[in-house]
C-alpha cells in the first residue's frame, strides 16, 4: 500500500500544507485555531506518492463559540396568575392553578439545542422547538425555585432561576 499525504481545508479560507507521508490506514491528525466565532466546514483530501488526489471529503461542521445562550422568562413574570391568566402586576410571581412556563432562549452563533425546565432542582420537561415552554400543572404549595437551562449547539449552557409562590 502507498503512503499518503493529507491537506486540510479549515473552512475559514486557509489550508494546511500537505502533511505526511503516512502509511495507508494510519490515523493522522492536524490542529488549527480559528480567530473568529462562526460555523466552519472542515474538509480533507489525500494524495499518494504518484500525485493522484482524492476528492474532498464531505464537510465536518465545526462551531467556534464562546458566548452563552441568552434566557428571558416571558411567563411567569412579576404578576399574579390564575390558571395561566395574568391578573395584575405584583412584586413576584404568584401562581394559582396551572401555568404555561415560557422562555425565550437565543444564541446568535450556533443556535439553541434544547431548553430544560426544573422545579426545586428536579427536571420536569425539556423542549427543542421555540417558543420554549412547559405546562406546570402539578398541584404545589408555597415557595419554589423555577429554573431553566438553555444549551446551544456548540455545547455552551446558561441558566436562569426565579422564585415563585404557587398554590394548587
Amino acid at each position: 500500500m502507498d503512503d499518503l499525504f493529507y491537506i486540510w481545508d479549515w473552512g475559514d479560507g486557509t489550508f494546511s500544507e500537505w502533511l505526511g507521508p503516512f502509511a495507508s490506514g494510519e490515523q493522522m491528525c492536524a490542529t488549527h485555531s480559528w480567530s473568529e466565532e462562526g460555523i466552519y466546514e472542515i474538509r480533507v483530501k489525500s494524495r499518494d506518492l504518484y500525485g493522484f488526489e482524492s476528492d474532498w471529503s464531505d464537510p465536518f461542521i465545526f462551531v467556534v463559540e464562546g458566548g452563552l445562550p441568552e434566557i428571558v422568562f416571558t411567563k411567569p413574570i412579576n404578576a399574579i396568575y390564575q390558571n395561566n391568566n395574568k391578573i395584575i402586576p405584583f412584586f413576584f410571581p404568584l401562581i394559582f392553578g396551572y401555568i404555561e412556563v415560557e422562555v425565550v432562549a437565543t444564541d446568535d452563533v450556533s443556535g439553541i439545542e434544547k431548553v430544560e425546565f426544573y422545579v426545586d432542582n428536579i427536571l420536569q420537561s425539556n423542549d427543542t422547538i421555540p417558543p420554549y415552554s412547559w405546562t406546570w400543572s402539578k398541584k404545589e404549595f408555597f415557595r419554589h425555585n423555577l429554573e431553566v437551562f438553555a444549551y446551544d449547539i456548540a455545547g455552551n449552557q446558561n441558566r436562569k432561576e426565579i422564585a415563585v409562590l404557587k398554590f394548587f
